[in-house]
């Protein structure tokens, strides 16, 4: 870029250094055609004065006659005439008018001798004639010259636009493929990154600058990739912080039976009621079977990433049950899943998007509202799964937003904003799809499709 600079800068130098030539050859031009131009009237004006002489003989038409004779003799010794003849033929001219001036000095011969007057007008007219012939041919010589340069300066004028419009296009390739191709590849990778794909630019560039703004790039990348685990790791403990309280919340009830139940089984622990007995005893039973469920939903919910085919209708139950202390009493969820409806994949990662959709549906309800959870086998052997509410809902321009990493339309702003975001990546490593359909004050709708079992 520098080097088309520095040449633009001598093109447009060298054209300056030309044109301002061609403007002093015309000015130059300019004004020695006024010599000659004033020579070329003198002459007319001798040849009139001339024949007025030779009509009249009046003292006065001779006075005007020597006049411009002398005024044409002197324009012959300008040296602005040679721009248009040589300096021999400026001699030439020169002698003539001389020549001219000495036969009107000569004054013609006395009456009586006619013929020696009649060879000196003939003389003095051819010798005007001549001169005549020869200013016509100085002032053509002019024109022509004058023309010719202007055809010189119209083609210099010519072929400096050309060659600006060259030097241009050149520029403007060497510019789009040395600096705005590459940018806009760095544009482009960073609309990528807004959408949330952290890719590192792998395009070769020549030029040191641009490779080191690419490294830069790059490493900026990896930086936010680093950050971003982070964010999604530190968004995964926020849920599972949630979720463990639940489970304490969950806990609590059936440890709270267990305890009742030993309390009444020890102070009844002599008598010989063994119907009641075995009925506490059962009790305690059932009430550390639901701790222990409790604490497997909790435990599968942590586990690692392990792929295998499950049912829908568990995972959500098991979800809610976790999500349970977050739910307000006067919030009504209605579960429409039927039984035996199986998917192949990640049973935890299935279970976040659960998680994750259903606690937005209760914040979006808020005190109170309703929230529908279906299920059905869709075309084929997908499988539908539409998580509904009555909530506050979206406008368009928060559902073109809500699958971005780091937006979120919380007022107060809990989280990162990763959530929807981990949802949607989570759907399609699953090979599904996930679509939302809100008004604002009429609720949203979250429709996902999965690949049934042995599908994924």
């Amino acid at each position: 870029m520098f080097l088309v600079y520095i040449v633009g800068i001598i093109m447009t130098f060298s054209i300056a250094l030309t044109s301002w030539d061609s403007l002093n050859d015309l000015s130059r031009m300019v004004t020695a055609g006024e010599v000659v131009s004033d020579l070329f009237d003198d002459v007319l004006e001798i040849r009139r004065y001339e024949k007025n002489y030779f009509l009249y003989s009046q003292p006065e038409d001779l006075k005007n006659l020597k006049h411009y004779i002398a005024s044409a003799s002197e324009l012959t010794r300008d040296v602005r005439i040679e721009l248009f003849v040589s300096h021999d033929e400026a001699l030439t001219l020169g002698k003539s008018i001389s020549e001219y001036d000495n036969l009107i000095d000569a004054h013609p011969p006395p009456s009586n001798q006619r013929v020696s007057q009649t060879q000196w007008a003939k003389s003095l007219r051819e010798k005007g004639k001549n001169i005549l012939d020869l200013t016509y041919k100085l002032s053509k010589t002019r024109q022509d010259l004058k023309h010719a340069r202007l055809r010189t300066a119209k083609l210099h004028l010519l072929y400096a636009v050309g060659c600006l419009v060259v030097l241009s296009v050149i520029g403007g390739i060497f510019f789009y493929h040395k600096a705005l191709r590459p940018l806009v590849i760095m544009e482009n990778h960073m609309n990528r990154i807004t959408g949330g794909e952290l890719i590192p630019i792998d395009a070769k560039f020549n030029d040191s600058e641009l490779a080191s703004l690419k490294v830069a790039f790059n490493k900026m990348i990896l930086e936010l990739q680093a950050r971003q685990s982070q964010l999604i790791q530190s968004e995964k403990l926020a849920a599972l912080g949630t979720l463990v309280f639940g489970v304490a919340h969950e806990l609590n009830n059936p440890l709270s039976n267990v305890s009742s139940s030993c309390q009444i089984l020890k102070e009844e622990i002599e008598s010989d009621d063994l119907d009641f007995k075995k009925e506490l005893l059962n009790q305690i039973d059932a009430e550390t079977d639901r701790a222990r469920d409790v604490v497997g939903s909790l435990l599968d919910y942590s586990r690692e990433k392990v792929l295998k085919e499950f049912d829908i209708s568990s995972t959500v139950l098991e979800t809610i049950r976790l999500l349970k202390a977050e739910i307000s009493p006067k919030i009504h969820l209605e579960i429409k899943v039927p039984e035996g409806i199986r998917i192949f994949g990640d049973k935890q990662k299935v279970q976040q998007v659960f998680l994750n959709l259903i606690k937005n549906a209760v914040d979006a309800c808020g005190y109170e509202g309703n929230i529908i959870i279906s299920a059905d086998r869709s075309s084929g052997r997908n499988v539908e799964i539409v998580i509904q509410d009555d909530g506050i809902g979206m406008d368009s321009a928060t559902m073109n937003k809500i699958f971005d990493p780091f937006f979120s339309s919380k007022t107060d702003k809990k989280g990162y904003g990763l959530g929807l975001f981990i949802v949607h990546n989570i759907i399609e490593e699953h090979g599904g799809t996930i679509d939302v359909d809100s008004r604002p004050g009429a609720g949203t709708v979250f429709t996902i499709n999965l690949p049934g079992e042995g599908r994924a």
